[in-house]
C-alpha cells in the first residue's frame, strides 16, 4: 500500500499547486471526476486533470487555502473548530451519499485545507479506480487534529462528549479495521448533539436554520411506533383540499405518492416528520409546504437547500405548481395538483377517502410491496414498499434506488455489515452491487432470494 506523500508534490508558478501523478498502470475513475466537479465542489479541492509522458495529472490550485495542519494550530473559539469538524463529517457523509471510496478520500491534515474567507474545510479526493492512497484513516486524523488545536473551550460538557465520541470512533477503527464504523459515527455524533453555541456570525454553515416563528412547527403528539390505520370512509375534507379543490401530493422517481393531507407538511430526514427522506444530505428539518388562498408554498429550513426546477434555483420561499420539480438537496420530487370533479350537485360536502395517519410515519402508495426479500430456510418474506429500504433484522444493509443510464437500478450496500454476498461474490464493508430478480443474497450467514414485484 502506497502512502500519498509518494505521488504529491508542491510547485509555484506565481500560484501554488497541489500536483498528483497518476502512475501509467492506473485509471481515473472519471464518474468520480465529473461528481466531484459538479456535486463536490462545496466539499472537494477542485482539480484540472492533464497528461504528460502519457500518464495522467491532477492540478490542485491552493490560492487561498491554508493546511489545516497550520490553522488548527492557532487560537479559536471552540464554536470554529467545531464547525472544522462538522464540516469533515458532511464531506463523509457526501462520499456515502455518492459511493465514493473512503480510502481515495486524503485523511490527513497537511493535505485537508482551510478557506478562512469561506470559513471551510475542503479534502483532497483522489478519483482513481485503485484504492490505495491512504495515509490514515478518519479517526487517526482527527486524533492528530484534536491534539494540535488550540481551543478556547466555551462548553466543558459538550468538548468532553466529542473527546468520548473520538475514542469509541478510534476503538471502532481498530476492531472492525480501517473507515468501518467510523463515518456513520461522527455523523450520529453531529446529528444527535448539534453544534455547541450558536457561532452563527462565524460558521453559519454548521447549523441547520430554524423554522420561522411565523410558521411553528407541530408537536408530535402521538407515539413513534403508531401503525398506520385502514383508510376509512368519512365526510369530511382534508384541510389540503378544503379551499383549492385539489389532490395534493408528491411523487418520487419510482413513482411512490406521498400525500399532503394537512398543512403545514413536514420534510426532511427526522423520523417525526410528515415526509421522512432518510438521506445524510437531506436536514433534519428540511422544508414545509404551507397553503394560502388557495395557492401552495415551500420553505426552505435547511443546510444544503431546497431547489426549483433545477438545482441551480435555489429558494427560500416560493410558489408552487403542478408539475415542479422540488429538490431536496439533490433529491428530487414531482409537485402534483389534481383537480377533483364534484360529487354533490347541490355543491354540499363531499364523501372522499382519508387516512388516519400518524405526522411521523413515511406513507406509501398503496399495500402493494415493491419487492421481496424471502429467507430460503424458513418463511420469512420481507416487503419492500419503498425505497431506501432498511429493517432491524438485516443490520448494517440498506436497499436503495438510482439511476443507471435510462433506467432505474436497485442496489444493496453493505454499510457495516460482517460479511455479505452476492450470487457468491463477496460484497466488502462500504461497497455494493446492483440486484436482480431472482437473484441470491447471504446476509450475515442467513440465505436470502430478491423478488421484484412487476
Amino acid at each position: 500500500m502506497n502512502l500519498i506523500r509518494e505521488f504529491l508534490s508542491i510547485k509555484t508558478d506565481n500560484k501554488t499547486f497541489l500536483t498528483f501523478s497518476v502512475r501509467k498502470r492506473e485509471q481515473l475513475n472519471f464518474a468520480h471526476v465529473n461528481t466531484v466537479g459538479a456535486e463536490g465542489k462545496g466539499y472537494f479541492m477542485q482539480f484540472k486533470t492533464s497528461k504528460k509522458s502519457g500518464a495522467d495529472k491532477l492540478d490542485f490550485d491552493l490560492h487561498g487555502f491554508v493546511p489545516l495542519s497550520e490553522y488548527i494550530g492557532r487560537e479559536m473559539e471552540q464554536e470554529r473548530y467545531f464547525g472544522i469538524i462538522s464540516d469533515i463529517s458532511k464531506i463523509v457523509d457526501f462520499c456515502s451519499d455518492v459511493r465514493f471510496y473512503l480510502d481515495n478520500v486524503i485523511f490527513d491534515p497537511k493535505y485537508i485545507y482551510y478557506n478562512s474567507v469561506q470559513k471551510k474545510t475542503y479534502m483532497l479526493y483522489i478519483p482513481t479506480k485503485d484504492t490505495q492512497y491512504i495515509c490514515e484513516s478518519l479517526s487517526a486524523c482527527l486524533q492528530k487534529l484534536h491534539k494540535n488545536a488550540k481551543v478556547s473551550i466555551s462548553d466543558g460538557n459538550y468538548m468532553n462528549k466529542y473527546v468520548k465520541a473520538l475514542e469509541q470512533l478510534t476503538n471502532a477503527d481498530k476492531r472492525d479495521g480501517r473507515n468501518s464504523s467510523s463515518p456513520e459515527m461522527l455523523s450520529r455524533f453531529f446529528s444527535e448533539n448539534g453544534i455547541c453555541g450558536s457561532g452563527k456570525d462565524e460558521i453559519e454553515y454548521t447549523q441547520e436554520s430554524e423554522p420561522e416563528e411565523t410558521a411553528p412547527k407541530i408537536v408530535d403528539t402521538v407515539e413513534k411506533d403508531e401503525i398506520v390505520e385502514d383508510p376509512v370512509i368519512e365526510n369530511v375534507i382534508t384541510e389540503a383540499t378544503s379551499d383549492s379543490g385539489c389532490e395534493v401530493y408528491l411523487t418520487n422517481c419510482l413513482g411512490n405518492r406521498y400525500d399532503i393531507d394537512h398543512l403545514p407538511f413536514y420534510i426532511g430526514r427526522g423520523r417525526n416528520k410528515d415526509m421522512v427522506i432518510d438521506q445524510p444530505t437531506v436536514s433534519s428539518d428540511h422544508a414545509m409546504i404551507t397553503e394560502e388562498n388557495g395557492k401552495y408554498f415551500i420553505r426552505d429550513l435547511s443546510t444544503n437547500g431546497t431547489y426549483l426546477n433545477d438545482q441551480a434555483n435555489r429558494i427560500t420561499y416560493s410558489e408552487i405548481h403542478d408539475g415542479d420539480k422540488i429538490y431536496f438537496d439533490r433529491f428530487c420530487y414531482n409537485f402534483c395538483l389534481v383537480q377533483q370533479e364534484e360529487t354533490d350537485d347541490d355543491g354540499g360536502s363531499r364523501t372522499v377517502m382519508v387516512a388516519r395517519k400518524s405526522r411521523g410515519s413515511k406513507t406509501t402508495l398503496g399495500a402493494k410491496a415493491l419487492a421481496y426479500l424471502k429467507q430460503t430456510t424458513g418463511e420469512t418474506r420481507m416487503k419492500i414498499m419503498e425505497y431506501p429500504f432498511t429493517a432491524p433484522e438485516l443490520p448494517g444493509i440498506k436497499l436503495y434506488t438510482e439511476q443507471v443510464g435510462s433506467r432505474i437500478g436497485i442496489f444493496i450496500e453493505n454499510v457495516s455489515c460482517p460479511a455479505v454476498e452476492f450470487e457468491t461474490m463477496n460484497v466488502p464493508t462500504g461497497y455494493r452491487a446492483e440486484l436482480f430478480s431472482g437473484c441470491s443474497l447471504v446476509i450475515d450467514g442467513e440465505h436470502y432470494v430478491f423478488t421484484v414485484e412487476n
